[in-house]
């Protein structure tokens, strides 16, 4: 009669499986982190002119953590206008961005992958925000990661057409991130 060996799962092969999916979770990724933005600490955001909510989502996101008056003196269509002499387009957020960049206003991060992990764990950091689309990709916006994270509280959306702060829950986050086709995140010198 043939026996049957059963090899018995060991704990610390339990412990390193546990440890790898917690961190690949967003959420946990986000949980762990040291961020600090709290939305009733934000100030207020600029409202958008005409076609501006490209240059819009990055400036709300440069006042959320450097101030307004820090800020004062950037204007919208000038940014958007210096995108357009730079050979780049008035309306594209990367190249709205790299006016910014070239100020020393903005640093640009780089995604080692396009996944919900990766983007969790480079947008919760101190000083960065991802710029995305939504609306079928006829908006964009700014959200920042808040602190302490929850499923339900989960990061700060600024939309400069309303000039409104919105708390998104872990799914709205989720969400917004697949339906974006464009995807940036940047971190405020």
């Amino acid at each position: 009669m043939a026996t049957a060996t059963i090899n018995p799962v060991k704990k610390t092969d339990l412990t390193d499986q546990l440890h790898q999916v917690q961190e690949t979770d967003p959420l946990t990724i986000a949980q762990n982190s040291k961020v600090s933005t709290e939305i009733k600490s934000l100030p207020k955001i600029r409202w958008q002119y005409v076609l501006s909510c490209e240059a819009m989502a990055l400036i709300n996101a440069m006042i959320a953590y450097k101030g307004t008056a820090a800020m004062a003196d950037i204007s919208a269509q000038g940014i958007r206008k210096q995108a357009a002499r730079n050979g780049g387009h008035k309306s594209c957020m990367k190249d709205i961005a790299d006016v910014l960049i070239k100020q020393g206003q903005l640093k640009h991060i780089e995604l080692a992958a396009d996944n919900l992990a990766t983007i969790t764990q480079e947008l919760f950091q101190p000083g960065r925000f991802i710029g995305v689309n939504k609306w079928f990709n006829t908006h964009a916006v700014s959200i920042l990661p808040l602190t302490n994270p929850s499923k339900e509280k989960f990061a700060i959306e600024l939309d400069s057409l309303f000039g409104r702060k919105i708390e998104l829950s872990f799914e709205d986050f989720k969400s917004r991130i697949e339906h974006s086709s464009k995807k940036e995140i940047y971190e405020v010198v």
